[in-house]
Order: structure tokens, then sequence, then C-alpha cells
């Protein structure tokens, strides 16, 4: 009788023992689908752009031949992307035209910032009779406040066949930037720019 009592008490023990272990297994499952779902939440609400400190530079959400965004005073226009049309891009053609300028309304603790965005400037452009010597189309870049321009800085890019990506990196910018203005200059055909951002490089430790 003894016997048949300690086998039916091991026998309950186990059957407890087994449905802790399930609910556990169960928990942990239920976590780890939780916590997927939110990674897959943060990617899908995070890409590059979302962390740029001006929103619309990809021109998905610009009508095609406008000058921009919503307060942009360009003189280029929103186009389809040479070889992708479902791309829309903004298209610069000089010597006419010669950029862009856009609102900036940095928060007050940002006081280094990155301007990147990609540019192409096709293989067989033509360039400026007067600049006969280019290699390439002159960029300006500057970061406007309500006294002028803080500062100007350049690059000169060369024809390729792929889009470029380049940026310009300011510091101690202080208060008061108002306005970022992009210009190409020697160039007396199309170039194009994409992916416009500014991005805030206050704690960025490799600065």
């Amino acid at each position: 009788m003894a016997y048949l009592l300690a086998n039916k008490i091991e026998s309950n023990l186990s059957k407890w023992t087994n449905l802790m272990k399930s609910n556990v297994l169960a928990q942990q499952f239920s976590v780890a689908l939780l916590y997927c779902v939110i990674c897959v939440l943060c990617l899908a609400a995070g890409p590059t752009d979302s962390r740029s400190l001006l929103p619309g530079g990809d021109f998905q959400k610009s009508a095609e031949n406008s000058k921009g965004p919503s307060g942009w005073d360009s003189n280029g226009r929103v186009a389809k992307e040479p070889g992708n049309p479902q791309n829309l891009v903004m298209q610069i053609t000089g010597p006419d035209e010669m950029g862009f300028e856009c609102p900036l309304n940095l928060p007050a603790g940002v006081h280094s910032v990155r301007v990147s965005f990609r540019i192409l400037v096709p293989t067989g452009l033509k360039f400026d009779p007067e600049v006969p010597d280019a290699k390439g189309v002159r960029l300006r870049v500057r970061l406007y406040d309500k006294g002028g321009s803080s500062g100007t800085k350049e690059r000169i890019i060369a024809p390729a066949a792929d889009w470029q990506e380049v940026h310009f990196d300011w510091d101690d910018i202080g208060s008061g930037r108002a306005r970022l203005g992009i210009e190409a200059l020697w160039h007396a055909d199309s170039i194009y720019f994409d992916d416009v951002q500014v991005s805030d490089r206050s704690t960025d430790p490799m600065k």
C-alpha cells in the first residue's frame, strides 16, 4: 500500500514538474516573440532619413517639376532619376541654375552637424565655356544664420558613372542657424542631388 502511494506521489510530482517547465518555456517563448516584434518595428520605423534634421531631402514626397519640399528655394526642379524613374531627385542644369536653399530649425543643443547628400555628375558632362580648365563641378555648401553666412565649404566633384556620396562637417556653429545652401558651379549641363540630410554630430566621439 505504501509502495502504491509513493508511486502515485512520484507520478504527481513528475506531472507538476513537467507543467512548471511548460509554463516557463511558454513565458520564455512569449518574451522572445515580443522582442522580435519590437526589433522589427524599430527597423521599420528607423531608417537613416529618420535621424535627419532636414526632412524631405529624398524628394519622394515632392511633386515632379516642383522646386522641392515646402520652404525650399531652388532654381532647379524635382525630376525622375536618370535610369530609375521611380526615384525623384533634384535636377540642376547650369550655368543658369546653380543650386538650392532649405530651411533649418536645429535644436538648441545641437552644436555640430554633418551635411550629407548624394550627387550625380554624369560622365560626358558639358562644362561652362567660361571655365575651360574645369575638371569637375565646384560645390559650395553654406550654413546661414540671421546675420548671413556662417562659413563656406567647397569641394570639386569630378564626373563619374555612379552617384557619389559627400559630406561636410561644421563644429561649434552657435545659435540661429536658419538655412542650408548648396550651390554648384562650372557645369553647362544637368547634375542631380538626392538624400540631402543634416545630422547631429554633437555627441559623436569620433568627430
